[in-house]
């Protein structure tokens, strides 16, 4: 990882040879930007421990995740040459193998020992009775800041912190939560194009993405 980084700091630098400063301009500081990436902080939750727990001892069903396509949805506001505040929203679905295992001892089943069976009995070292698969849809909200700390015409460098929302009530204590708080982290961004149109990649850990995000933007 620590390599991929590196080799990802010296390709931006590279590419950024500068040509001339880039001004700020208020004529064009909107920009929509459409991304994807590494399975965000939230899609890894899964169907959750609890129920995921409970469909094997009451059901006899287990899941495992298989891909998580996601795509983000942004608007950046540039603020001043150096500023940039950033609104994304985030949808992915959590895709998973679902099987299903032969009930071996029901409920109330009398065994070996003179016991009774307190719950029902699944044999999950046999084969499945029945596979299929299960989508889970996941949506959040983040809202971060940008620091443009190096700029060309052609290329943008930056870094940017925020705080993002996976969009579940919770209960905390006593306390209901509409969303998860989720930390929005950037070390390095890229974006590069001279036009209304330009291409970005982060190395993001968010709700929109983990390890790497790459996209395309326009500016208007």
């Amino acid at each position: 990882m620590r390599r991929i980084i590196l080799l990802f700091i010296t390709a931006c630098c590279l590419t950024a040879i500068p040509v001339s400063a880039q001004h700020f301009d208020p004529e064009h500081r909107h920009s929509l930007e459409i991304s994807t990436g590494g399975a965000p902080l939230h899609g890894q939750s899964g169907l959750g421990i609890d129920r995921t727990i409970m469909m094997r001892i009451n059901e006899g069903i287990t899941a495992d995740k298989l891909v998580i396509p996601s795509v983000n949805i942004g608007y950046t506001y540039s603020i001043s040459e150096l500023w940039d505040f950033n609104v994304v929203f985030n949808t992915c679905v959590g895709i998973y193998r679902m099987e299903q295992y032969r009930l071996s001892v029901p409920k109330g089943t009398e065994l070996p020992d003179g016991s009774v069976a307190e719950r029902d009995i699944y044999d999950f070292k046999g084969a499945p009775e029945s596979v299929w698969t299960e989508g889970k849809p996941h949506f959040a909200l983040s809202a971060d800041f940008r620091i443009k700390w190096y700029r060309s015409d052609a290329v943008k460098l930056y870094s940017s912190l925020g705080l993002g929302g996976w969009l579940v009530q919770v209960t905390i204590g006593n306390l209901p939560l509409p969303f998860v708080p989720l930390p929005y982290v950037t070390p390095i961004g890229v974006n590069f194009g001279e036009g209304h149109l330009y291409g970005l990649a982060e190395v993001n850990i968010s709700p929109a993405a983990s390890i790497l995000l790459v996209g395309a933007g326009w500016r208007f």
